[in-house]
């Protein structure tokens, strides 16, 4: 319940803040300045990812290094330490208010919520019931008079940008799987580099680190380079750029996993696992779902199907002249990994069942299991990164094991150990004969090795350890990195830029927006399990992506750019309600003429024109920011 009442109030705090900052920064930059604002948003996206940097860091250290209120990690510092900091920066933004160009909403702003969809209709209707009105410009006219044509005007720009934000949910629903799809990814990966670990959530540092040198790097390099060639001057054309690299970002990953898949034996989707492991001292022939005999001469056999559903094992065991022959029913469900150990218990041949499908460790991590045989005596058990000689000192212990039990599952770092198997008369040690690698699930089999109170001890892996290096992830972080920059970045200014200016909030709040329905695509496309195979999952998003971006590319080559300065230089204010007669709000529609369109801009009849924003140039107070294009400049 409260961690349902703390993201309600996180989800109501950042729909406050995140459409209102990136605007409230945008509205320092007086007409004079205006040309400033790519660079300010430029800026601004810095900061916010050198925050996420310090978080994605600093995180995991305080939950997994730090001990706490009787536990092995400590969440509460992990959620304390963001909360601390974030009332330290509330502090200081509230010193500098004095500073600040504070742009005071007016009195119905609130109801800008409301008033927008009521005149899109509105307009509407009187589009259907009056026909086409010469003199009209664009369907919001139609709102006069019930709305003043200052407002209808701003819907219209308005309703310009939404429509070009349409197709964006599909950028973010391949950006936010970083988190999401790309850990899942690391997880199966190998995290080492020398005596040093990356954890599988760390690896998204990559992202905010990549943008902190991207974004001076485009600011001061690319941007400049492609500018002189009259390319990626336009935010829309930077837009189009960073969707495609995208999709090349995601066929990237989808080709990485099937080289996972080639290498390891992780499971797939339809498939389960049982592993057959012979715990006595003598040879035992098994027949697995009607198929052939097989002799468990390696004491160990691991088998993948798809085969579901109730399974038969039958067992004989040769114990000199004498056969013993045994019966044992598993109920085989997709993703489980069984374990059957036979075994015997009052000279009966027994089957003991545990599913290491429950305990897959972090991929930084082994996960060690032991299970101990029919022997007479209980055991005590360590492994120890060095030669043991106190079971209290080990990684992992287990104490006072009878017969034929399971000890308890932990997770241990990765590397070679060795062990100690102890009773009150008996005590044994050694070193396991493999090192136990990242991912890799693990069963030690203590075992009687046929004589008076020997015990065998052998290490056997319910899967393959992880093989491929988790940097090999960087290309594809990098790629959609320059792609975030690219998008993101000149989205923020785009949504800012040719909003009016009394729906500067509103705009960025469609442009958030964007984000909640790719995120819902995700959620769509993962719970209808459409893919059996994750590469597929990954170049279908990258397929996706391709297509849209050539949509968004058609669309913004019939994109008409307002001139941000002009907006800024002309807005009036206006009343919206009605008025008694005459002005700009009239009611009574002109004989021959029911809607005449006036710009709510001064006359100025050139707001929207074929406007390109130059971020590059020095400012100039008296610099003409209405530059044409020629005819060798890129339309988009």
């Amino acid at each position: 319940a409260l961690t349902g009442i703390a993201l309600v109030v996180i989800a109501v705090g950042t729909g406050g803040i995140k459409p209102c900052v990136s605007a409230f920064g945008g509205d320092q930059f007086t007409k004079e300045k205006v040309a400033l604002l790519p660079l300010f948003f430029s800026v601004f996206y810095f900061f916010i990812n050198a925050g996420s940097l310090v978080s994605t860091l600093l995180t995991p250290v305080l939950r997994s290094y730090v001990e706490c209120f009787g536990q092995d990690t400590c969440f509460p510092l992990a959620f304390g330490v963001p909360a601390g900091l974030m009332i330290v920066s509330l502090l200081i933004f509230l010193v500098g208010t004095k500073w600040y160009v504070i742009t005071r909403p007016k009195r119905d702003a609130a109801l800008l919520f409301f008033q927008v969809p009521a005149s899109v209709f509105y307009a509407i209707y009187r589009r259907i019931t009056l026909g086409k009105v010469p003199g009209t410009r664009n369907f919001m006219d139609y709102a006069s008079p019930r709305f003043s044509d200052k407002f209808a005007f701003d819907v219209y720009l308005f309703l310009r940008v939404v429509v070009m934000l349409l197709p964006l949910p599909v950028f973010w629903a391949l950006f936010d799987q970083q988190g999401s799809r790309w850990t899942l990814q690391a997880l199966r990966m190998d995290g080492r580099i020398g005596k040093f670990v990356i954890e599988p959530d760390q690896v998204q540092a990559l992202n905010p680190i990549f943008i902190l040198v991207l974004i001076a790097v485009f600011e001061t390099i690319v941007y400049p380079v492609f500018g002189y060639f009259k390319l990626l001057r336009k935010p829309l054309q930077r837009m189009v750029v960073g969707m495609f690299l995208a999709g090349v970002a995601f066929f990237i990953a989808a080709v990485l996993e099937l080289h996972i898949q080639s290498v390891s034996d992780n499971l797939q989707k339809g498939e389960s696992r049982v592993i057959i492991t012979n715990t006595l001292p003598m040879p035992v022939e098994i027949q697995f779902d009607n198929g052939d005999p097989y002799n468990l001469t390696d004491i160990n056999k691991r088998m993948t199907t798809k085969n579901l559903g109730y399974k038969d094992l039958n067992i004989t065991v040769y114990e000199g002249s004498e056969i013993k022959e045994g019966y044992y029913q598993v109920n085989v469900m997709e993703g489980d990994i069984i374990q059957l150990f036979i075994t015997t218990q009052d000279d009966e041949i027994t089957v003991i069942e545990e599913s290491a499908s429950e305990w897959f460790p972090n991929g930084d991590k082994a996960s060690v299991n032991v299970f101990v045989g029919d022997v007479d005596i209980r055991l005590n058990f360590s492994l120890c990164p060095k030669k043991c000689s106190d079971i209290s000192k080990g990684d992992y212990k287990a104490y006072n094991l009878p017969s034929n039990t399971y000890g308890n599952e932990t997770e241990v770092s990765v590397g070679s150990y060795h062990y100690l198997v102890e009773s009150d008369d008996y005590q044994s040690n050694g070193s396991l004969p493999r090192n136990l690698g990242p991912g890799g699930i693990y069963t030690i089999v203590l075992a009687p090795d046929g004589t008076d109170n020997g015990i065998n001890v052998q290490l056997y892996g319910a899967n393959s350890p992880n093989q491929v290096s988790v940097f090999l992830q960087i290309p594809m972080y990098f790629i959609i990195t320059a792609g975030e920059v690219l998008f993101s970045v000149n989205g923020l200014d785009f949504a800012y830029s040719q909003a009016p200016p009394s729906m500067k909030s509103l705009c960025q709040a469609a442009w958030l927006l964007t984000v909640a329905f790719g995120n819902l695509m995700v959620v769509i496309i993962a719970e209808s399990s459409a893919f059996d195979n994750q590469a597929h999952e990954f170049f279908f998003f990258a397929a996706a992506i391709v297509a849209v971006c050539i949509l968004f590319a058609v669309m913004s080559y019939f994109y008409k750019y307002i001139d941000p300065a002009k907006l800024l230089a002309n807005q009036t204010d206006y009343n919206p309600k009605f008025e008694e007669s005459g002005g700009n709000n009239a009611s009574v529609i002109p004989e021959n003429s029911p809607l005449i369109y006036r710009s709510p801009y001064n006359g100025d009849e050139n707001v929207m024109s074929d406007f390109e924003p130059e971020t590059h140039t020095p400012v100039d107070p008296k610099l003409d920011l209405s530059v044409k294009e020629t005819d060798s400049e890129s339309k988009f």
